[in-house]
């Protein structure tokens, strides 16, 4: 049994004793979650956005994580640098056009586990109706109880690196480098956030 199994089986005790039968629906805490994306400007500067708004259904399955899926759903508005004109910019038709577009999604369609405590996740991501595939390396970084609810709670991190271009986002390319690098951040449990 792989790190991941067994993590996720050490948080199962606070769940019914069938959760580890099959997958388990799971929620991402929006109170510790990240959705951000990451690439380089005119200089070579980082620069990161997030995405403060997100809808999912997670389903785990910690006895064979390739039973688990992930849907994610990133409404444009949510988007947030901590510059609102540049906010305005990334919304508007040069990027996301986000009144025509108003969300980008993610689907999984597999995750394979690679190791103790790592997968891959591939899956179809979405944005101004252009959709083609990409795959997060997915990294568990703990399971246990959450000491305020007793419920398991599970630490996830997944990031892939995506050529902007393909979606219709190439404004600046090459001047600004089209690699992306998006990053998920997250806390999970079985109840949902209050």
């Amino acid at each position: 049994m792989t790190r991941i199994a067994l993590l996720a089986a050490a948080a199962a005790v606070a769940l019914p004793a069938t959760a580890m039968a099959e997958a388990e629906q799971l929620y991402m805490d929006p109170s510790h979650t990240q959705i951000s994306a990451e690439w380089k400007h005119f200089s070579g500067l980082p620069l990161q956005i997030m995405f403060t708004q997100f809808d999912s259904t997670v389903m785990y399955d910690a006895e064979d994580v390739s039973n688990s899926s992930v849907e994610i759903t990133l409404p444009v508005e949510g988007i947030h640098s901590g510059v609102a004109p540049f906010d305005t910019h990334l919304k508007s038709p040069d990027f996301f056009e986000a009144e025509t577009y108003p969300t980008a999604t993610f689907t999984s369609t597999s995750i394979e586990s690679t190791g103790e405590d790592t997968a891959t996740m591939t899956g179809d991501l979405t944005i101004k109706d252009v959709t083609a595939p990409v795959t997060f390396d997915v990294t568990l970084v703990g399971a246990g109880e959450n000491p305020m609810s007793g419920a398991a709670l599970y630490g996830f991190t997944a990031t892939t690196t995506l050529d902007r271009t393909e979606w219709g986002l190439g404004m600046f390319a090459p001047a600004v480098p089209a690699e992306v690098t998006l990053m998920i951040a997250t806390e999970m449990g079985p109840n949902p956030p209050q």
